[in-house]
């Protein structure tokens, strides 16, 4: 078993939530590493005064109360995950790999899932499979990329205890506050993406959420087209999800005329 200990975050009334993580985590017979954070729902007229709606605000809470436990662990490395995300079998293997071991020594953040335009969905597959056809399995992505995207990330608890200070210096000085990710990309030098993903947004758990992206089309960012791309290079075989949820996007836009069926 590999060394390592595991954090998510969840609403207490997000009960499906609770359960899909569960289940997953006992498939892949890791229960015993994983500790449920509750997650903190976030008061509306503190969110408004910081310049957040509530969920930002409650995501803020409970990020810090994540990195917070996760400082105090005793293992090498850490996970801290959200409640809407699917692991992959391969999961395990990424966590042995040389290449993950290597960055986190080097005390970087590594981001298993990526926010990802079109255009950087066709460029990421495209070097995937040029990197498979040179015997490489999986590649760092440290630029191009806007922000790190915190459903999923690994670190060591040294870094999870210095981003949990930076977050709580925030709140204390700052009378207004972005986004709990996007603040975290603005004290974080050293964080990386590896691909093909190991996790992905479960389809019917994700939450509506901005892109992170500017280069393309407004209509391309919408929630389900984001999160269909990035399941695109979340790295499982047979993806019923992906297809289901592929075919429902195209039938919301033929509905509302983007797209014109034959």
């Amino acid at each position: 078993m590999v060394d390592f200990q595991g954090f998510w975050l969840n609403l207490d009334r997000c009960e499906e939530r609770a359960i899909w993580v569960q289940s997953r985590l006992a498939e892949l017979h890791l229960s015993d590493q994983y500790l449920r954070i509750s997650g903190v729902e976030g008061d509306a007229k503190e969110a408004a005064s910081r310049g957040l709606k509530p969920g930002e605000w409650g995501a803020w809470q409970g990020w810090i109360r994540m990195l917070d436990q996760a400082s105090r662990s005793s293992s090498p490395f850490v996970h801290l995950m959200e409640d809407d995300v699917d692991i992959s079998d391969l999961f395990l293997k990424l966590v042995q790999d040389d290449l993950l071991l290597g960055l986190l020594g080097r005390q970087k953040v590594v981001c298993t899932d990526a926010y990802v335009s079109p255009r950087q969905c066709l460029e990421l597959l495209n070097a995937l499979a040029e990197a498979k056809r040179h015997g490489r399995q999986w590649l760092e992505i440290s630029c191009g990329l806007r922000i790190p995207c915190l459903n999923s990330i690994l670190l060591t608890p040294d870094v999870a205890r210095r981003l949990c200070r930076d977050l709580q210096a925030a709140v204390i000085t700052d009378d207004s506050l972005h986004a709990v990710d996007v603040e975290l990309a603005e004290v974080l030098n050293d964080w990386s993406t590896i691909a093909p993903f190991v996790t992905s947004p479960k389809i019917n758990l994700a939450s509506v959420g901005a892109t992170r992206a500017e280069t393309e089309d407004a209509l391309l960012f919408s929630r389900d087209a984001l999160t269909l791309l990035r399941r695109a290079l979340f790295c499982k075989a047979d993806d019923p999800d992906l297809k289901l949820g592929l075919a429902d996007l195209m039938i919301q836009l033929a509905d509302v005329g983007v797209l014109q069926p034959y």
